[in-house]
């Protein structure tokens, strides 16, 4: 049996571009943006990382979700409309402060939305040159779902992004190859990742120095491309 997919469902056309429509007003990020990591993400200095970049002010943001919400399709009554952006903050003791953004994008089971988000990643790309992405995942099981989608939708990707090179990779504390790869590389890099890799930090390997990693941890490896992270049935994470 052979799955074929149609490229032109309108309500997941419509999902892509609210999504993209948070960046409205921004240019093509040649290349995203090339960093050479130092002490800031605990690694060597000199270590070259390609790194997403924002060029948006978070006003500028705010404005854009603003007119996302205002559309009459997504039936927002006025007073739900966002006033300030979410953000999600962590100021641990021993590691850097984060602050980013988040934001909730709800579809009906069903609608297909592990083929959206793929979809959109291709688009922010394509796009504003994003090129490093992080698929979290609450369980083995997703994971397992979500890498064999990918698997699946490679031939149609292919053909409706031709000439864009992509890699996806499930993250294991037995290797580190995915992780240097995901911060080197300048195509489109996804790692898909369990929630278990972030539990327990006092002795999870996500935290720990590694030799092959020029003593840095694979967490601040991933932490100094400043990825996209696509939290999958948040709900459970």
């Amino acid at each position: 049996m052979k799955l074929v997919f149609d490229p032109n469902q309108d309500f997941q056309i419509q999902a892509i571009h609210a999504t993209l429509g948070i960046f409205k007003g921004m240019n093509y990020q040649e290349g995203s943006e090339k960093i050479i990591a130092d002490e800031e993400f605990n690694m060597l200095p000199g270590t070259m990382i390609t790194a997403n970049k924002i060029t948006l002010s978070e006003q500028d943001i705010l404005a854009n979700i603003q007119d996302i919400q205002k559309e009459e399709k997504n039936r927002i009554r006025d007073e739900e409309v966002s006033d300030a952006l979410s953000f999600i903050e962590s100021n641990e003791q021993n590691s850097i402060e984060t602050k980013f953004p988040n934001f909730s994008i709800e579809m009906e089971t069903g609608t297909g939305k592990t083929y959206v988000y793929f979809r959109t990643i291709f688009e922010m790309h394509k796009q504003y040159g994003f090129s490093k992405f992080v698929i979290l995942v609450p369980s083995v099981a997703i994971r397992e779902g979500v890498t064999n989608s990918a698997n699946t939708f490679r031939k149609h990707l292919r053909n409706i992004y031709p000439g864009i090179n992509w890699t996806i990779n499930v993250y294991s504390t037995k290797s580190t190859s995915e992780v240097r790869d995901f911060s080197l590389s300048t195509d489109i890099q996804i790692l898909v990742m369990n929630i278990d890799a972030f539990n327990k930090k006092d002795i999870n390997l996500f935290y720990q120095e590694n030799e092959n990693l020029s003593n840095s941890t694979p967490a601040d490896f991933i932490k100094s491309t400043k990825p996209i992270l696509i939290v999958d049935e948040p709900q459970s994470v």
